[in-house]
Parts: structure tokens; C-alpha cells; sequence
């Protein structure tokens, strides 16, 4: 007896019988004219669907902006069906927050490996070192990093993202703590501090990947600017007001 199931997300027609399960492929066709026709193959198929529609998404807002952004359409990019993104995005903002929480994790992850690299290194590098690491992120991730900066993903903000920038947050925070054991006074309060470091990354990279801002500028390397900004605002590891 041969039993035919449909696979929930994409077109995938499964035959079984009791001695094997065979299973066929029903290609879209693209129309085209006076050509023979070509199968098309599926993007997606059985692996981590809610992964592939957040690196889809980014895909996407690279291209078309968070406003080209639609769950209909990451599912027709994926070729899977319309209600498939359902299951784990209920709408475009949870998608969004999605992306922001897993970019805030990987830029508090470059913080928190950029710690750990100073090793036996003076105090006072910590926190150039980590402002590096984190505009270098920024810089190497621009979409993901627009994205996180996005006034309207912001207004929106679920538990997923604030967790994820309290995350951020504390590393910040330990890299400041860090720099200030040297034995030269802390020279404003903690938050303050926390404060002027987060503003500074953020503030500067969102210069770095903004295109018409560095069109204005004028050409400049990437990297030297980067270590240059560095150095003259995190020089000696010490905010000063």
C-alpha cells in the first residue's frame, strides 16, 4: 500500500510503502518563451526553517530596506508556502526582533572574546580594544547593524531584544570595569560611562554604514579609521567629562 503525504512547508510530494520511502520532487517550471523549461529547486528543505527566514530576512533589508520586508514574500524567496513562517514568526516585527536579539548576541560575544584577548595586556587597552572589535562588527555586518539602530524595530522591542542589549550592556560595562582597576581615579560615575562608550560605538558606526554620510565625507580606510577614532577617544582607557 502506497500512502502520499505533503511536506507543511515546501511542494515536496513523499510516497511510503511498507519496504522504502520514495521521495519526488515536483519542480516549479519558470515560464519562459520559445525555451525549453528548467526546474526550479527548492531554497528550503527539512532543515532549520526559522534560521533560514531570519538570514533570508537580512538578505532581503540588504537589498529592499526593513520596508521591502514581508513574511510573504521571505517565504517566496524560500519557496516555501505562505503560512510557514507562521510557526515560528507571528508577524514581520517578531521577525525583526529576531534579527536584532541575534545581532545584539554576536556583538556581545566580539565584546566579551575582545576582553578576553587583552589577557595580561594594561588595563588601560581594554576598552580601545573593545571599541575596535565592536565598530569592526558594526562595519562587517551593516545590514544586521541597521537593523538593531532602527527607530521603528525599537518601538517595538520585545523581551528577546532588551535581554539581548542588557546583554550587551553588561559586557560594556565589564570592559569599563576592567579599565577603570587602574590605579588612576574614576574620573565620572559608572553609568555615565556606560553611557558615552555605548553612544560612541554606536554613534560612530552607524557613520561608518551609513553610505551617504561617507559619500560627504570623503574617501578613507576602513580600518585606519577605526583605529584612529580608537585611539583618540579610548587613548588611555579613561572617559573623561
Amino acid at each position: 500500500m502506497i500512502e502520499a503525504i505533503t511536506c507543511c512547508h515546501c511542494l515536496h510530494n513523499v510516497s511510503t510503502s511498507v519496504d522504502s520511502v520514495n521521495i519526488e520532487l515536483y519542480p516549479v517550471f519558470k515560464s519562459q518563451t520559445n525555451a525549453a523549461r528548467k526546474p526550479v529547486m527548492t531554497r528550503y528543505h527539512h532543515g532549520n526553517l526559522r534560521q533560514a527566514l531570519i538570514d533570508q530576512a537580512i538578505e532581503t533589508i540588504g537589498t529592499s530596506g526593513v520596508e521591502g520586508l514581508s513574511l510573504r514574500q521571505v517565504a517566496r524567496d524560500l519557496e516555501v508556502s505562505h503560512s510557514a513562517p507562521a510557526r515560528h514568526f507571528k508577524s514581520k516585527a517578531d521577525l525583526l526582533s529576531a534579527i536584532v536579539a541575534e545581532s545584539y548576541s554576536e556583538l556581545t560575544k566580539t565584546v566579551y572574546d575582545g576582553l578576553a584577548a587583552t589577557g595580561a595586556a594594561p588595563a588601560s587597552a581594554t576598552l580601545n580594544k573593545v571599541a575596535r572589535d565592536a565598530m569592526q562588527w558594526a562595519l562587517a555586518h551593516p545590514t544586521k547593524f541597521s537593523v538593531m539602530t532602527n527607530p521603528d524595530v525599537a518601538r517595538f522591542a520585545n523581551d528577546d531584544i532588551k535581554k539581548s542589549l542588557s546583554a550587551f550592556a553588561n559586557a560594556i560595562s565589564a570592559a569599563i570595569g576592567a579599565a577603570n582597576s587602574d590605579d588612576a581615579p574614576q574620573s565620572s560615575a559608572h553609568n555615565i560611562q556606560l553611557l558615552f562608550v555605548i553612544g560612541t560605538v554606536l554613534g560612530v558606526s552607524t557613520l561608518l554604514t551609513d553610505e551617504l554620510m561617507r559619500t560627504t565625507i570623503g574617501d578613507f580606510n576602513d580600518e585606519e579609521a577605526i583605529g584612529e577614532i580608537a585611539d583618540m577617544i579610548f587613548a588611555t582607557g579613561k572617559t573623561e567629562t
